[in-house]
């Protein structure tokens, strides 16, 4: 696979030999069988363009509120600077704020989503109330995480999607997935093997409307945003659940993206 300029993890640029892309299945009938065997399944306008860039405007628009973000916000210019702490002090409070945003909940939470998440799972599956929200500015990417290291017990069972919102070009640092991770033991947060015998990393540019469903024990991280352009990496996981499964603990003032964005 051969991306525009090389992609870096951490710093490290990563072996071309490595990087391999996501394999995209077209008919739905396909689809639950290849999530199985491959732990993960990427989608191409599942989700209504339209209304992912409502939601990323609906996102951006309350970090041009903070100067993070240069209007118009769909552009999602990075001003480099930053009045979060000053005006909205609370950090966890705000971020669920961003993260509750009705045009962004439509898609992740409903919708588009919902029927795609009724084909996999072949069970009644809802999506827990919380949300893992990422704005990303130029820099390092985020490390390997599954639902399983994001939800514990409420993850078993179900799906996570992660949702591009917005297009995210190689120069953005787009996700990928460790192959094959859900059937072998990696830790989470660490970095992935960059030898030549890794496993491979499966990545593609992402359009709105794109989708990627994983499994519970899927491997998944991004690359670090190159961007020269201060433009910022926006995307969201919502995990869907299954009945009976305890719901998400976890805080919005400890995703990273609760921070400023000011670097």
């Amino acid at each position: 696979m051969t991306a525009t300029l090389p992609l870096r993890i951490r710093g490290r640029v990563v072996p071309e030999a490595l990087i391999e892309p996501l394999p995209e299945v077209l008919a739905p009938e396909g689809w639950r069988a290849h999530l199985g065997r491959e732990g993960a399944l990427m989608l191409r306008g599942a989700l209504d363009a339209d209304a992912v860039q409502a939601a990323r405007e609906a996102v951006l628009d309350r970090l041009v509120a903070v100067g993070e973000v240069e209007p118009p916000a769909g552009v999602g210019l990075m001003t480099g600077t930053s009045r979060r702490r000053e005006l909205q002090p609370d950090l966890g409070t705000f971020w669920q704020d961003v993260s509750e945003r009705p045009a962004l909940r439509a898609v992740s939470h409903a919708g588009a989503l919902a029927a795609v998440m009724e084909t996999l799972s072949g069970g009644p599956l809802q999506p827990d109330g919380f949300l893992w929200l990422r704005v990303k500015g130029q820099g390092a990417g985020s490390p390997l995480r599954s639902g399983l290291s994001l939800a514990g017990k409420a993850a078993e069972g179900g799906l996570l999607a992660w949702i591009p919102l917005g297009a995210i070009e190689f120069h953005q640092g787009p996700v990928y997935v460790v192959q094959d991770s859900h059937l072998n033991a990696v830790p989470a947060g660490a970095a992935p093997d960059l030898r030549p015998d890794a496993s491979r990393l499966l990545t593609a540019r992402f359009e709105p409307g794109d989708l990627l469903v994983l499994l519970p024990r899927t491997l998944y991280g991004a690359f670090d945003n190159d961007s020269r352009h201060r433009l910022v990496r926006a995307s969201c996981e919502s995990l869907w659940r299954k009945a009976g499964a305890p719901a998400v603990e976890a805080a919005y003032a400890e995703i990273p993206s609760a921070q400023p964005l000011d670097g």
